[in-house]
């Protein structure tokens, strides 16, 4: 099957987990993604290369996936202190 593909990678400030840094394709947000691609059954997210940061598609519709050979999970979805970052980002929201 090959080895998935490369990205600048980074760390959970919180966990401490290594995590790959992309832009959202809608939004244009940063989200953290998991290193290690765990395939269409456990994740949603579609990585491309783009010379920078890498962009992430959230594929909300799992017939998307069928044939992707490799799918992400959003690091959000491990991260044991994901409810505080989500906390951080409504704050900051409000101010």
């Amino acid at each position: 099957m090959g080895e998935p593909p490369t990205y600048p990678t980074g760390q959970c400030s919180s966990c401490q987990a290594p995590i790959i840094w992309a832009v959202t394709a809608n939004t244009l947000r940063r989200i953290p993604v998991d290193l290690d691609p765990v395939g269409p059954d456990a994740g949603n997210v579609l990585l491309t290369a783009t010379g920078g940061e890498p962009r992430a598609e959230v594929v909300r519709n799992p017939a998307r996936l069928f044939g992707a050979r490799w799918v992400y999970r959003s690091h959000f979805v491990t991260c044991p202190f994901a409810a505080h970052h989500r906390g951080r980002a409504r704050r900051k929201a409000a101010s």
